[in-house]
């Protein structure tokens, strides 16, 4: 959850510098939310999109489970996962793993682009000691940035 909480409000950071509203579903970091109730309030807010940013975890530890991954439930959605994923891990040097239909609760939305992005495996020792590093967290963020923008771009492509 640590982690989570500081790649999204780093990547929250650089979105509004470019310009950007950002509403991040969580206030606080550590708290347990109610999955039901945030997907709840994506409906209410209705925004352009929605990108839920996590750490993936495997039940072991092997170097198969790493790198990242996006998953969509939505043909609207296909676009913003894909460009995601592949801004993140061009961005970062991290592995590429994939990006495909996932029917998590956050990517089921059909209202509006929906993906949930897995930076990378917490279970992996590689992929957690390159994101204990700052620089590194903020390169991340700067990825997942410049990936939305991209996608923004090529909408009109």
């Amino acid at each position: 959850a640590d982690l989570n909480w500081k790649l999204t409000n780093l990547t929250a950071e650089k979105l509004r510098a470019m310009g950007a509203t950002v509403v991040l579903s969580h206030q606080t970091g550590c708290s347990v939310y109610s999955l039901d109730n945030t997907v709840a309030g994506f409906r209410e807010l209705n925004p352009d999109l929605n990108l839920s940013i996590h750490f993936n975890a495997a039940e072991n530890n092997s170097q198969t489970a790493k790198g990242t991954e996006a998953y969509w439930c939505y043909g609207n959605s296909r676009l913003l996962s894909d460009t995601i994923v592949k801004a993140v891990t061009e961005g970062t040097g991290l592995h590429y793993r994939k990006s495909e239909v996932g029917y998590y609760k956050v990517s089921r939305l059909c209202e509006f682009p929906s993906v949930l992005l897995e930076t990378a495996f917490i279970s992996n020792q590689s992929d957690l000691a390159w994101f204990m590093d700052d620089a590194n967290m903020d390169q991340a963020a700067t990825a997942i940035a410049n990936g939305l923008l991209s996608y923004f771009r090529d909408q009109n492509d």
